[in-house]
């Protein structure tokens, strides 16, 4: 993998205040990565399952709850 100048003292600072390598640092990273990119996968799926049977809401249907939920 290929990393700037810039990038690789980045990471060694970061490491170096946080008291663990580099490799710890891009390992976290990339497993953080991965997990959100599932998240947000999930979810788009969830989304289309949803609006599939019919469970989405109208815009105005969407401006009627945010009123409801806004008026004090």
């Amino acid at each position: 993998m290929h990393l700037t100048k810039e990038l690789q003292g980045a990471l060694k600072d970061c490491a170096t205040r946080q008291d663990r390598s580099i490799d710890e640092l891009i390992h976290d990273a990339v497993v953080e990565y991965l997990a959100r990119d599932t998240a947000f996968a999930d979810a788009v799926r969830r989304g289309e399952a949803e609006l599939k049977d019919g469970a989405s809401l109208t815009h105005d249907q969407v401006g009627q709850r945010l009123e409801r939920f806004l008026r004090p």
